[in-house]
């Protein structure tokens, strides 16, 4: 039991799970498509938030979020598979629209220059 100092709530440790590694050598067929079923939506948000490029702060914290939420120690959901793959698709999907509105606005000074550049000439 431990006690905070400010207000003087009680509480106890939460007990630790060990997650012990799994051989996936010796899973059958079936067995490794259970596990990789299991644990694709945690690989999924790993793998965008490690290799997405121009990522803003609130956005690579948001992940971060949904990653702490929605995943338990052993990297399986706490949550609804689709809730989580709704939550995933609209940050990824909202960081590529942010994406797309700075290309067009970067191309579209660009062409702006060349116009005045034509002008100038």
């Amino acid at each position: 039991m431990s006690t905070c100092p400010t207000c003087g709530h009680t509480s106890r440790p939460r007990a630790t799970k060990i997650v012990t590694p799994l051989d996936t050598a010796t899973m059958t067929d079936a067995q490794l498509f259970a596990h990789h079923k299991v644990t694709a939506p945690y690989f999924d948000l790993v793998f965008f938030l490690e290799f997405a490029e121009g990522l803003t702060g609130d956005e690579t914290a948001a992940g971060i979020d949904l990653l702490r939420s929605g995943f338990a120690s052993d990297h399986r959901l706490t949550m609804p598979r689709p809730m989580f793959y709704r939550r995933f698709y609209a940050m990824r999907d909202a960081i590529g629209q942010r994406k797309l509105v700075a290309h067009i606005a970067g191309r579209q000074a660009q062409i702006a220059l060349d116009a005045l550049a034509e002008c100038a000439a």
